[in-house]
């Protein structure tokens, strides 16, 4: 898994859109920033390599070099974040758009190479439609590109759990600050890890990097679909 949610409030990264693109390393104690890539749209990935190697010396790697990794281990997921991509801090048509194609590329790449079994996005909840003359979403569009070849999606919009029933997404990836958070209750809107799980709903939470907040959300350990963390060899220890 690599994974960069949350890293943003540790180092003072941006937490959306596409200026900045980081490489990120997860190692069992912490996430770390290894290298920082500027971004302009449209550069292809033979663009961006050829500016240079990251601090690590590796070349930059592709969506399917990293699955080629998930497929040779066979033991876990990578999960990729479909962003609200914005341009100038804003979100655009030609953005939304540019999130929805990311998101269809990569479903047509994962079934090519056989993946769809190790492969999960986890979607923006942004409801804006693309364009004016589109009736759809960047989570709409995503939902219908994974399910096509098979992959699992997950919606980060903090709604009412029956929304997501009714949308179609049998799986809500929220922000621990919703729920429960630095060791208190919140249940923003009322809404509480027990009534996403007791509406059928496959439920994960990220940004569990307290000590008090991991206790917690282990204490669901058996029915959360999966809690992710800035610390995983923490986590992993109290999972132990």
């Amino acid at each position: 898994m690599v994974h960069a949610r949350g890293a943003f409030r540790r180092v003072g990264i941006p937490a959306e859109g596409v200026v900045q693109c980081f490489a990120v390393q997860s190692i069992l104690d912490e996430v770390q920033i290894v290298a920082e890539v500027k971004v302009v749209f449209l550069h292809t990935l033979a663009e961006l390599r050829a500016a240079g190697t990251l601090d690590n010396g590796e070349q930059l790697p592709s969506l399917a070099d990293f699955i080629d990794v998930v497929l040779e281990a066979g033991t876990t997921r990578l999960w990729l974040d479909v962003k609200n991509i914005t341009i100038d801090g804003k979100s655009t048509e030609e953005g939304r758009e540019a999130s929805a194609r990311a998101c269809e590329r990569a479903c047509e790449i994962i079934e090519e190479m056989g993946a769809q079994n190790f492969c999960e996005f986890i979607v923006t909840g942004n409801a804006t439609k693309i364009s004016s003359g589109s009736p759809v979403t960047i989570w709409q569009r995503s939902l219908a590109a994974a399910g096509a070849v098979g992959s699992n999606a997950g919606w980060m919009s903090f709604r009412n759990p029956a929304d997501y029933i009714s949308y179609g997404y049998p799986w809500a990836n929220l922000s621990t600050e919703n729920l429960y958070f630095e060791g208190k209750t919140v249940n923003k809107n009322g809404y509480s890890v027990q009534k996403f799980l007791d509406a059928g709903l496959k439920l994960s939470v990220y940004n569990a990097d307290l000590d008090v907040d991991m206790d917690y959300y282990l204490t669901y350990k058996d029915k959360l679909y999966a809690i992710c963390t800035n610390y995983p060899r923490k986590l992993l220890g109290k999972w132990n």
